[in-house]
């Protein structure tokens, strides 16, 4: 909680500029009148940051290898950013991700029905709207400026 007091009359921007660790930043500003006399009451809500974690080890070994490049590309191989992220020392890359990814998924498929079995195929496709990556100043996380959830899967079953 953030206490202001005497404020002349004003519409005030107030906007968070950074997060605790393990959360994300919420940079949505809010706009504000205070007029004399008056309390008012913004609330901001941060929600807890999402990871995935690349590990690299020494074949056969537990020994964390640092330096590993790796390229990391979108459902469609397409480069996310320059597409290389580097391992550091722990032989780790961390890509932090923002929980409110939506998806949207369609998918279709047909049943054919035989004397002795069903065979059927299913095609799906999902594609996330929104940025799933949580920016970060680091050395490590600069290369990549966005993350999307993109899928397709084609089955074939046969009962």
């Amino acid at each position: 909680e953030i206490l202001l007091t005497e404020l002349s009359p004003a519409t005030l921007v107030v906007r968070e500029t950074a997060a605790p660790d393990g959360y994300v930043l919420d940079n949505t500003p809010q706009t504000v009148t205070v007029n004399a006399s008056e309390t008012q009451t913004l609330t901001f809500r941060n929600v807890p940051t999402q990871t995935v974690t690349i590990r690299k080890y020494a074949e056969g070994t537990t020994t964390p290898l640092q330096g590993v490049r790796f390229q990391i590309t979108d459902g469609g191989g397409t480069p996310i950013g320059n597409g290389e992220r580097v391992t550091n020392e722990n032989g780790d890359i961390v890509l932090k991700l923002n929980p409110h990814d939506v998806q949207a998924q369609v998918g279709v498929g047909f049943d054919f029905y035989c004397t002795y079995f069903k065979f059927t195929t299913e095609l799906k496709m999902s594609f996330g709207f929104l940025n799933m990556l949580v920016p970060e100043e680091n050395m490590y996380a600069t290369s990549v400026t966005g993350l999307h959830a993109k899928n397709l899967q084609i089955s074939f079953i046969f009962e």
